[in-house]
């Protein structure tokens, strides 16, 4: 319960005051809130403009590397299972699975190069 005269009460009395209607005006929706003048209407143009645009210039500085991303994103995916198996193996560890992964991918894809270097050479 909150005593007359406190701070709370205060905020209260606030609070209700603010949200009683005054009879016969029906309050508008909170749409038409956020629509009142041409104004938001302008802020909310250039804003999604200027959104448009750093998306566009993320894509830009990102393109030259889409391949390497989409190249880890399947070698990720496509030895998740190995990673399930060396946390099963190594108690709960994390760190080292994730680890130990990381070292038998690398061994998988440079080891093959590592032999054409030396028997092409």
């Amino acid at each position: 319960m909150v005593r007359s005269g406190s701070f709370a009460s205060l905020i209260a009395v606030s609070n209700a005051t603010q949200l009683r209607a005054t009879p016969g005006v029906q309050e508008p929706q909170i749409f038409e809130k956020l629509m009142v003048n041409g104004e938001n209407r302008l802020e909310q143009i250039v804003g999604m403009a200027l959104l448009l645009l750093l998306v566009i210039g993320c894509f830009v500085v990102l393109r030259p590397f889409v391949s390497a991303l989409l190249l880890a994103l399947i070698l990720s995916y496509a030895t998740w299972p190995i990673y399930v198996w060396n946390e099963r193996m190594l108690k709960g560890r994390k760190g080292a699975a994730a680890t130990l992964r990381t070292i038998m991918v690398a061994a998988v894809l440079l080891v093959p190069l590592i032999v054409l270097r030396f028997k092409f050479g």
